[in-house]
């Protein structure tokens, strides 16, 4: 190979090595911008659908719906009152476990009441399911600036050893606020914040069976 032939070559390997590092710093360049805007999209926008979609829907951000808090309140009291084992250490487990979704108020409530009525959860079971139809406009009410009062139908179940107890469809008033304190632990930025009504028990289908 002529000396002339041999600069030329290596002229040429160094514009490849050249246009190749300058490929590869716009690409990473490319994937910085990528993350950064999928970063603040994610930490600043906030996506709300209705919980029926098959006439379409408006798509907002920022904003709280009545159906996102009916589902919020519904999912924590039902998480809260599931007990697959022994309602005495699940229900303080529980409320340990979802202490990101309660005002500081409501979980001491929740923990003084376990402590005072814990003997008689003692080896019993429940579990809390929506009552099919419940949900309505009249269903959740906005009471002052980002505090919601949520009607809450509901059957419950209670076991004890195994064995049916207690099998009734109960209304329960529970009052939510918006709670964006955490975001890593709570993505709904809501928490419930009282009972604002003792609980009303609606009918019973252990009697209803039995008659």
């Amino acid at each position: 190979m002529s000396p002339q032939a041999f600069r030329d070559e290596e002229l040429n390997r160094r514009r490849h090595l050249r246009a190749l590092h300058i490929g590869l710093i716009f690409l990473a360049a490319s994937q910085c911008v990528a993350y950064a805007g999928w970063w603040h999209a994610s930490a600043t926008q906030r996506l709300s659908l209705p919980p029926q979609l098959r006439y379409g829907a408006l798509l907002t951000t920022g904003e709280i719906h009545p159906w996102e808090v009916y589902a919020f309140a519904g999912y924590i009291h039902q998480q809260l009152n599931h007990w697959t084992e022994n309602g005495s250490q699940d229900n303080a487990r529980n409320i340990h476990r979802l202490a990101a979704f309660l005002s500081p108020e409501y979980r001491r409530w929740l923990v003084r009441e376990h402590e005072r009525r814990e003997s008689r959860f003692r080896n019993r079971q429940r579990h809390l399911s929506p009552v099919p139809g419940s949900y309505g406009n009249a269903s959740v009410e906005a009471v002052g600036q980002d505090i919601w009062r949520v009607t809450l139908d509901v059957r419950l179940r209670d076991y004890l050893e195994d064995h049916l107890y207690k099998d009734i469809d109960v209304r329960y008033f529970l009052e939510v606020v918006a709670f964006d304190v955490d975001p890593e632990t709570n993505e709904w930025g809501l928490a419930l914040n009282r009972q604002y009504q003792a609980p009303v028990r609606l009918r019973s289908h252990l009697s209803s069976r039995q008659g």
